[in-house]
């Protein structure tokens, strides 16, 4: 049977629908795929988003504890791994501030708790580079034993890594039995009692030579 001018251009017509229904098809399939991977941010939220990126570490938990062994003031190596890592925190973030707590068990001499801190900071400007005006010392002698009651754990130092939106009074120090850390002067050490006396024996002794 011969095709008549009007059959073929219904064909032709027919032909075109179907590659226009498989273009639309596949411009409204490309569309959608777009749209589901593409996160859509209500206005405000992606303020909020990027304060719960950028905000700051619990200040509940010190970024590193330092033990040390009674009656010394010497940092472990094991310690200075762990001042590294505050180094390089700070490194990161030009703009925070270093704490350091000293802190001593009873029996052990007035001001080694004070000496422990300032190692710690030490370590940190001499070995590391971290900038002197960036940390703070701060000396809480034996006003703070450790929660768990060991002795061995109150003879330790505690480093804060702090941000710049955040306060040295914002530290939550937790201490045994509730007791409240009373922190001293980071200026140095409070004066031994025992001091005087040695200084009086060592003048007695120079009399003696004289």
């Amino acid at each position: 049977m011969n095709e008549t001018p009007f059959s073929h251009e219904v064909s032709r017509l027919s032909l075109s629908v179907q590659t226009l229904g498989l273009v639309l098809i596949f411009t409204l399939s490309a569309a959608g795929q777009t749209q589901k991977n593409t996160a859509v941010v209500p206005e405000g939220r992606d303020e909020e988003i990027g304060e719960k990126d950028s905000r700051p570490p619990d200040t509940n938990i010190p970024m590193a504890s330092l033990y040390f062994t009674i009656l010394s003031a010497r940092v472990s190596n094991a310690s200075k791994a762990r001042l590294d890592e505050v180094a390089l925190r700070s490194q990161q973030d030009p703009r925070a501030i270093v704490v350091i707590d000293g802190h001593r068990d009873s029996p052990e001499r007035v001001g080694i708790s004070f000496i422990r801190a300032k190692n710690a900071r030490d370590y940190l400007v001499s070995e590391k580079g971290v900038d002197a005006a960036r940390i703070t010392v701060r000396d809480a002698e034996d006003s703070c034993p450790d929660e768990s009651g060991d002795p061995a754990l109150s003879r330790r130092t505690t480093v804060w890594v702090l941000s710049r939106n955040e306060r040295t009074e914002d530290i939550k120090v937790v201490c045994r039995s509730g007791v409240k850390p009373q922190f001293s002067s980071s200026v140095g050490p409070k004066p031994s009692a025992e001091r005087p006396l040695l200084h009086r024996a060592v003048r007695q002794r120079a009399k003696r030579k004289s």
